[in-house]
């Protein structure tokens, strides 16, 4: 016997919307908690250090400012990111209780537009296996997103 043979019964499907009624009202709450914290994209990008509030005249602090402005943006995109697949979380809940026809078509293409900027922010598939430090210097260094990193770590390793 399969489970097609076997549906399930009418309770079990009403605790199964009602788990996931529950789940969308923490992920609402998440978004609140998220929306309200100094992890807001908004937040972080308010949270920009300058490089007068280091010191002036020093290489490190160049150095050092490079590279926390890549890490800044970073960060930011990860605070959007993170938001938006909260969003999209609650939309594909939304599907999932009402059923794809019956949502409205504002939401739909919300979630298509979260999906389109996700996949557009991931990486190159050759930069699929880098460190954290070949990253960051593919970062700085615009246009290296296809070309290997000169550094002495290779690829798939766990230095950096």
């Amino acid at each position: 016997m399969t489970d097609k043979d076997n549906p399930p019964a009418q309770g079990t499907v009403s605790v199964e919307v009602e788990t996931l009624t529950a789940f969308r009202d923490r992920v609402n709450g998440l978004i609140t908690s998220l929306d309200a914290s100094p992890a807001a994209p908004g937040a972080i990008a308010g949270q920009q250090l300058t490089a007068a509030q280091l010191g002036t005249g020093f290489q490190e602090v160049e150095l050092l400012m490079a590279r926390y402005g890549v890490v800044h943006q970073q960060l930011q995109a990860l605070s959007q990111t993170l938001t938006d697949q909260i969003n999209a979380m609650d939309i594909t809940l939304q599907v999932s209780q009402v059923g794809y026809q019956n949502v409205e078509a504002e939401q739909i293409s919300k979630l298509w537009l979260i999906q389109s900027q996700t996949t557009a922010a991931q990486p190159p598939a050759a930069q699929a296996n880098w460190t954290v430090a070949q990253q960051l210097a593919a970062a700085v260094q615009p246009g290296s997103t296809t070309a290997t990193p000169t550094s002495a770590t290779a690829p798939g390793s766990r230095n950096g």
